[in-house]
């Protein structure tokens, strides 16, 4: 049966690639690069017991850079498929918040965000300048992550230490350097040249991972992380200030494993015409192509 399984994956997988294909070689194409800033909405920094997903928890102090390339092809004037390559880094740190409870606990981290998304693009137009462009794009995507801190005057990855204890307990296993992300972007474009265009957009990015950040559920046994770890896991598992009395017992709170980890990218993306018959001024209006060849790829976006 499992071979069967993965007859009938790999077929499906070589029909969508054809399908894929085939409206890409009819789609009037772009190609996109651009550069942003990342910010991160977790366990660490922001406000200790909220949800994770509250943009009221995002701290500036923990804005970092990113850049993407990519491609956009017009399946019509107003949807078009898109698919990126990106590199960020987020970080979040409780020395940045005034939350009690969170600086208390004295936690941080960076982690790079390398990873490809796809999907569907919507664009559409506000009052009769075609050359201007409001689009939302939806999809999924897959990154790579890997949190690390300093310590010591060095970096040291915080996975392989088994922090809350995977290394020790049956009950958890050490979690995943790659995830699963639900992505969900507004952005406005402008033309600037003929072929070419400028535009800003905001990305949401809702991971299904909680360990973005290494932090999710509860502290550890500092005599069984010893073992299973070291002194540093046991150093880096509890950084706290010692300002109230059981804060890190084993079993108190370290996250909350009911939210996951989201990031977020703002990004000015510089988007390039690929086809040579195309101008981007005359295909907006919807007047055809500058060289009168297909005119039936010349979509009024």
């Amino acid at each position: 049966m499992r071979a069967i399984h993965s007859y009938r994956t790999k077929i499906i997988a070589a029909i969508s690639a054809f399908v894929f294909f085939q409206f890409a070689v009819q789609a009037q194409v772009q190609f996109l690069g651009g550069l942003g800033f990342t910010n991160y909405n977790g366990d660490l920094g922001g406000s200790f017991g909220k949800g994770a997903t509250e943009f009221r928890e995002l701290n500036m102090r923990s804005t970092r850079m990113a850049a993407q390339l990519g491609f956009r092809g017009f399946l019509t004037g107003g949807i078009a498929l898109r698919g990126n390559l990106f590199y960020g880094k987020v970080s979040g740190d409780d020395a940045n918040t005034a939350d009690f409870k969170r600086n208390n606990r004295n936690l941080n981290f960076f982690s790079p965000v390398t990873g490809m998304n796809a999907g569907v693009e919507w664009h559409f137009k506000l009052g009769l300048n075609a050359h201007k462009r409001f689009f939302i794009y939806s999809g999924i995507e897959y990154f790579a992550f890997n949190p690390k801190t300093k310590y010591q005057g060095e970096t040291v990855e915080l996975q392989p230490l088994g922090t809350e204890g995977q290394f020790y307990r049956s009950d958890k296993l050490p979690y995943q350097l790659y995830a699963p992300a639900a992505l969900f972007s507004v952005g406005y474009r402008v033309m600037v040249r003929t072929k070419a265009s400028l535009s800003i957009e905001f990305q949401s990015k809702f991971t299904g991972t909680d360990y973005l950040d290494d932090v999710s559920t509860q502290y550890a046994d500092k005599t069984e992380l010893q073992r299973s770890g070291g002194q540093i896991a046991v150093d880096l598992s509890d950084r706290n200030l010692g300002l109230i009395n059981g804060f890190s017992d084993p079993g108190a709170v370290r996250g909350n494993p009911g939210r996951k980890d989201n990031y977020y990218f703002l990004m000015v993306t510089y988007e390039v015409w690929l086809d040579k018959t195309q101008n981007f001024k005359t295909a907006s209006a919807g007047k055809g192509n500058s060289g009168g060849k297909n005119k039936s790829r010349c979509f009024s976006f």
